[in-house]
């Protein structure tokens, strides 16, 4: 008679060729990868042949976009710097991206073209690699092998895109007496445009509804159509003080100066660290006349403070101050 002790070891060498026997997990193949698979903070060592030909210590931070189907992120090194990525979908376990340009109205960065591929070697390293013709007319590639370190660190985007999220502003106008105005999301149509209502204790008659895009690397409180051709005034994210924007709204030209960042900000609702952007309006009929105005943006809260300078009449808005935030 078997005791149980044999019958307890038949069952576990019954049990071992059982699970023995069951499928194995599949190797990573990097031609399938996706999205998900490039996400996540990167770091290693290239070799450039940009300027200083050498070694390049690179760090990559890459992040899904938008629906998930496209990355962003930034690539920095003591080197060259950072510089934001304009991802595009993964396709093949390859995506394609450009570089983008941190000085656009730099004379010296006006042939600015770099462009780049990544793909994975294996679930924790990538081949990366860019090229093209960077400022000061430099040009030359970057290739490197990146070795994957862990969880995108949380990164201060803007972030402030979400039905319900509501701010009410104390309007100052340049005659001295005040107002409040509200404004409130109310429907987010993908891709980064939100739609937003206004309501107002100003005796503005002007519906103020209309539609903001909040991307998180971009920013834009004045979008013509659901179609996102941006026009208006672009607010670009983590760009150093003293770079300027030119970008037109109809036949107006628009030029974006950021003044200063991590600017700690007191207003009503409290202390905010922003970037301060100055905004001029040039009219197209009259290049001599233009509005000229700062904005102080939080990347987590969105638009502090706005303050006009040279107002033409008495009852034009001097300035806009934070007052109460919801969320």
């Amino acid at each position: 008679m078997k005791t149980l002790f044999s019958w307890l070891f038949i069952a576990a060498i019954i049990l071992f060729a059982a699970c023995s026997d069951e499928a194995e997990t599949p190797e990573f193949d990097p031609r399938n990868a996706t999205v998900a698979d490039f996400v996540g903070a990167w770091s290693g060592t290239g070799q450039s042949t940009i300027g200083w030909k050498g070694t390049e210590h690179l760090t990559l931070t890459l992040i899904p976009f938008h629906d998930g189907t496209t990355i962003m992120g930034f690539i920095e090194s003591p080197e060259s710097g950072k510089h934001q990525i304009i991802g595009q979908s993964v396709s093949q376990g390859e995506f394609s991206f450009s570089l983008a340009n941190d000085a656009p109205l730099d004379p010296m960065c006006q042939t600015w073209t770099a462009h780049g591929k990544a793909h994975l070697k294996s679930k924790s390293s990538m081949h990366f690699t860019f090229s093209g013709t960077f400022c000061n007319g430099d040009t030359g590639s970057v290739s490197s092998i990146l070795e994957y370190t862990g969880s995108a660190a949380v990164l201060d985007l803007y972030a402030f895109g979400k039905v319900g999220n509501r701010w009410k502003y104390e309007v100052t106008r340049f005659n001295a007496t005040q107002c409040q105005l509200t404004m409130e999301i109310t429907n987010n149509y993908a891709n980064g445009l939100f739609g937003v209502q206004g309501t107002n204790t100003c005796g503005w008659t002007t519906a103020m509804n209309g539609l903001w895009y909040i991307a998180p690397f971009e920013l834009n409180f004045d979008v013509p159509d659901t179609a996102l051709a941006k026009m208006g005034f672009v607010i670009p994210y983590n760009v150093p003080a003293g770079t300027d924007y030119l970008s037109t709204d109809g036949t107006d030209t628009i030029l974006l100066t950021v003044v200063a960042t991590g600017q700690f900000l007191e207003v009503p609702a409290g202390s905010f660290r922003c970037n301060k952007i100055h905004k001029e309006v040039r009219a197209h009929s009259d290049p001599q006349k233009s509005m000229k105005g700062d904005f102080w943006i939080n990347n987590e809260y969105g638009l502090i403070k706005y303050q006009q300078q040279y107002p033409s009449t008495p009852t034009d808005v001097l300035k806009e101050e934070l007052i109460e935030i919801n969320f």
